[in-house]
């Protein structure tokens, strides 16, 4: 039978970029969190002689297979590589559109993988109150255009805004902030070719 703390650690490490990719082909943020979620419980009842070899893809198949008939709104424009992927799934998830508040709940969610429930213990804020809140973040980025292109031009400042989040999450006050930090850390320097400052 797999184990389940492990099989949420390999989901957390291969969450964002998987998450990155499904938003870029989908569209739609509540949509890639939602098959996601699925795709987590379908893995614990799927996994049971182990995790496979290739997680991400598993993740990626199963999720989309949830979501049969939506239709990208990538634009062509942009290219699809997993950096690409990874870069516009930071940027969006601090747009400069949001709160602080909302910066740190959906780069919790959609960047670090976190559940609900790990996020109000990062927090320690109920998790009723966290489920509420990224609601409303979700809201808030979904009014503000979702995933859109960044200008060249502002490509500093938007990294500086995902660095400030990183950095947030990294003083939040529960237990498992310095970890999740390190997991962020490690994405931004994927993301950008430099260490998070």
């Amino acid at each position: 039978m797999v184990d389940e703390a492990a099989a949420l650690r390999r989901f957390r490490e291969e969450h964002a970029g998987v998450f990155a990719m499904l938003w870029r082909r989908l569209g739609e943020f509540d949509l890639v969190d939602v098959s996601l979620a699925d795709a987590y419980l379908a893995a614990i009842a799927a996994w049971p002689d182990g995790i496979p070899a290739n997680p991400a893809t598993w993740m990626a198949t199963v999720a989309l297979s949830a979501t049969t008939g939506v239709v990208s709104r990538r634009s062509d424009a942009e290219p699809a590589t997993p950096l690409n992927d990874l870069r516009g799934l930071m940027w969006a998830c601090t747009n400069p559109g949001l709160t602080d508040e909302q910066r740190v709940l959906l780069t919790a969610r959609a960047v670090a993988g976190l559940m609900p429930s790990e996020i109000a213990a990062l927090l320690r804020i109920p998790e009723a109150e966290i489920k509420k809140r990224l609601d409303g973040a979700k809201t808030g980025l979904r009014k503000l255009g979702g995933r859109t292109a960044v200008a060249a031009e502002a490509e500093a400042e938007r990294t500086a805004l995902v660095a400030a989040t990183v950095a947030a999450i990294k003083a939040a006050p529960g237990d498992e902030a310095a970890a999740v930090g390190a997991l962020l850390d490690d994405r931004f320097a994927r993301a950008f070719a430099t260490p998070a400052p």
